[in-house]
């Protein structure tokens, strides 16, 4: 059997202008332009059927990545309302799926506790915990 080559392994690529990420950009979410935060309507989206879960852990993995979240603040920095960070805390439940790196490091920053990063329905408790079931 031939020897696999070695390689350098690549992050996880986000792009925030994938074909279903444009449309969600006026109810917050990362700006590129301004490296800032706009705190996101997640529940407004998510009753529009649009799916917001990888939007949102994408636009807070770069933010984090940027240096612009206080966890002090992070709720509001990142939602627009305590109702939108525990509906995606909930929608995380149903995401059973491991975390890719860039979401683990960013949300390990935030959640202070590596054992709750290893899936997304887990980071949706570790995030619970951490800031309360609605954000206080």
């Amino acid at each position: 059997m031939p020897k696999i080559k070695a390689y350098k392994p690549h992050p996880s690529v986000i792009w925030l202008d994938a074909e279903g990420y444009r449309e969600n950009r006026s109810f917050g979410g990362w700006d590129t332009k301004e490296q800032s935060l706009i705190p996101m309507e997640y529940a407004y989206l998510a009753a529009m059927d649009k799916d917001p879960k990888r939007w949102a852990l994408d636009s807070i993995t770069l933010a984090v990545e940027a240096g612009a979240i206080d966890t002090d603040t992070f709720v509001a920095q990142a939602f627009a309302t305590p109702a939108d960070f525990e509906a995606f805390c909930t929608a995380l439940g149903d995401f059973d799926l491991w975390v890719n790196d860039r979401h683990k490091y960013a949300f390990r920053s935030l959640v202070g506790d590596v054992s709750r990063v290893d899936t997304y329905a887990r980071l949706g408790e570790g995030l619970t915990k951490k800031f309360g079931p609605a954000g206080h």
